[in-house]
């Protein structure tokens, strides 16, 4: 089964930002106070034009 929750657009400076802020959420506490541990998925969404 796959199915979808939500998303979430961050921006980052860097992808390791992006690893870390996924991996806080997917250890946020979820029912009865357990840590979800859903899987996440990050990917790059748009980026930023040089001038």
């Amino acid at each position: 089964k796959e199915f979808l929750l939500g998303y979430w657009i961050v921006d980052v400076e860097t992808p390791e930002r992006a690893y870390e802020i996924a991996g806080r959420i997917s250890a946020a506490p979820g029912p009865g106070g357990i840590p979800t541990n859903m899987p996440m998925e990050v990917r790059q969404f748009a980026m930023e034009q040089e001038s």
